[in-house]
């Protein structure tokens, strides 16, 4: 098990319960008369819990199932936490390969497909100070010099035109996403 230290509340909660159910013995000497049904430890002999059968069936149930259906939920969560580790692993995959794609991408046709649609003129004007947008040419001007280019072309060769690029489309990507 690894170190405490680090790990949320939770996660150590389910360490503890890991260990316990580690430590446990899954194979109690079960015996029942009128009364109740008992489980003993098998090494031991020692009396573990005794079940009365005057208790509400659920109840009983509970008791006598506690250990089986602890086990159970744990083997779902560990399938859970695999299939979700399995998810991040591919959409890191997928990130860095949109990425890749993308470093090798036309970025300069991607701004001027960008800067027509009127959901980015839009954001232009709100969030980046566009006052005039009453043609293509002016958007675009203001494009080029928000991203400190004399042409879109400077995309594809300049590793710093294509990070402010990158930013001012993650930036307009995030405002599009507020509501």
């Amino acid at each position: 098990m690894m170190p405490s230290a680090g790990k949320s509340l939770n996660q150590r909660r389910m360490d503890r319960l890991r260990a316990s159910l580690a430590g446990s013995a899954p194979d109690y000497r079960v015996e029942a008369d009128a009364d109740a049904t008992r489980l003993y430890e098998p090494e031991t002999g020692a009396l573990v819990v005794t079940v009365h059968h005057a208790a509400p069936y659920i109840d009983r149930d509970r008791v006598l199932a506690a250990i089986d259906n602890i086990d159970w939920l744990l083997g779902c969560y560990d399938r859970l936490i695999e299939k979700l580790r399995a998810k991040a692993d591919a959409e890191a995959a997928r990130q860095a390969e949109t990425e890749r794609q993308e470093n090798k991408s036309d970025l300069a046709r991607a701004c001027a497909i960008e800067t027509q649609k009127p959901a980015f003129i839009r954001f232009l004007r709100e969030r980046t100070g566009l006052e005039d947008a009453s043609d293509q040419f002016r958007v675009d001007t203001h494009v080029r010099f928000l991203l400190k280019v004399a042409s879109r072309t400077e995309l594809n060769t300049d590793p710093d035109a294509a990070a402010r690029w990158r930013s001012l489309r993650a930036e307009f990507q995030a405002w599009m996403a507020t509501p």
